[in-house]
């Protein structure tokens, strides 16, 4: 996947990914915050890829980042804020993908987020979800926790 600055639509806070995972092609909407950002490191840029290479490639058009490079990156921010455990792009993904389910985004809508052909793949999201229902429901009800947190009158 490579992004391009012409991918990015701030006005509507939209990305387009051209050919993601399959070739496919999607929308993805992006956080007001993310758009600032965006806006930012985009400055008068009409064109060209949105995340450049510091190296320069052969020629005028740099080099843009790889995935082995992204995943780099997101071991390293996650490493200098105190992140111990394993995080890669996929894992964000996934993690993004369990909380808006756990918000109440509906799993179609969500299938369309998550450029999903099938929902049965979606659907593995939902388990992970309803995973944490279920322990969240087993704290709630457990009675030796249930006195814990109510100690006298509930």
């Amino acid at each position: 996947m490579h992004l391009r600055v012409e991918d990015v639509s701030l006005a509507e806070r939209v990305v387009t990914i051209r050919a993601g995972k399959g070739g496919k092609r999607r929308e993805a909407p992006v956080r007001r915050e993310l758009a600032q950002l965006l806006r930012l490191h985009i400055g008068t840029r009409r064109a060209g890829p949105l995340f450049a290479s510091r190296q320069q490639g052969s020629g005028p058009v740099p080099h843009v980042l790889t995935r082995q490079r992204v995943g780099q990156i997101v071991r390293e921010v996650a490493r200098a804020a105190g992140i111990s455990k394993r995080v890669d792009p996929h894992l964000l993904r996934h993690t993004v993908a369990t909380r808006l389910l756990a918000l109440g985004m509906d799993i179609t809508d969500l299938q369309r987020f998550l450029g999903h052909e099938s929902i049965t793949t979606t659907r593995l999201y939902a388990e992970t979800t309803a995973g944490a229902l279920r322990r969240r429901f087993d704290q709630l009800t457990d009675p030796a926790a249930h006195a814990r947190e109510c100690p006298g009158e509930c």
